[in-house]
C-alpha cells in the first residue's frame, strides 16, 4: 500500500479526495486536519489531527513528520488554504520523499487571485467571459459577484 496524505480533508472539500483515492486498492490516504470531530473522520481509519495552519511551523513539521514516520509518497491539498505554504514547501516535502500535488507559487499566487487569473487567461489565448463593470450593466438581469480572493461562496453578492 503507498501512503498517501490528503492536507486540511477533513470537511466536505475533502470528502471526494478521500472516496477516490479509496477506491485504489494499493492506495491507502491518511486524513490530516485541524478539527478532532469532522466528516472524514468517520469514513478514514488513518485520520490525524494536526496544528492549525495559522502556525505555519507547527503545521508544516506535523506533515513533514507524517511524510517520514509513514512513508507518505504523495500529498493532496483539499482547500485552497494551504495552497501557498505548500507550493513553497514542495522542495522540502521532494526531499522527505513525498511529492505534493500543487504548482510553482507564483502560478499559486495568480490562481487564487480571481482578476489575476482572467489576465493570465487572457494573455495565454484562452477564451474567458468579459467581465462586467457595474457602473455600465442596466441590471435587466442581476449581477453575481463574488470577492478578487477567497473561495467557498464566502462573501458573494447579489446586485439588482
Amino acid at each position: 500500500m503507498i501512503p498517501v496524505l490528503i492536507v486540511s480533508g477533513g470537511g466536505f472539500q475533502g470528502l471526494g479526495l478521500l472516496e477516490s483515492l479509496q477506491r485504489l486498492a494499493h492506495v491507502a490516504p491518511i486524513v490530516a486536519d485541524v478539527y478532532q470531530d469532522n466528516v472524514t473522520r468517520y469514513l478514514s481509519p488513518r485520520y490525524v489531527q494536526v496544528p492549525p495552519l495559522a502556525d505555519e511551523a507547527a503545521f508544516t513539521d506535523a506533515l513533514l513528520a507524517l511524510v517520514r514516520e509513514r512513508g507518505v509518497r504523495a500529498v493532496f491539498p483539499a482547500t485552497a488554504h494551504e495552497l501557498p505554504l505548500l507550493a513553497r514547501l514542495r522542495d522540502r516535502f521532494a526531499r522527505a520523499g513525498a511529492q505534493v500535488a500543487v504548482s510553482d507559487p507564483s502560478l499559486v499566487e495568480i490562481l487564487l487571485d480571481k482578476q489575476a487569473t482572467h489576465r493570465f487567461l487572457l494573455a495565454h489565448g484562452l477564451p474567458v467571459q468579459a467581465p462586467v463593470d457595474p457602473e455600465d450593466h442596466d441590471f435587466s438581469r442581476p449581477l453575481f459577484g463574488k470577492p478578487r480572493h477567497g473561495w467557498g461562496g464566502t462573501g458573494t453578492v447579489l446586485a439588482r
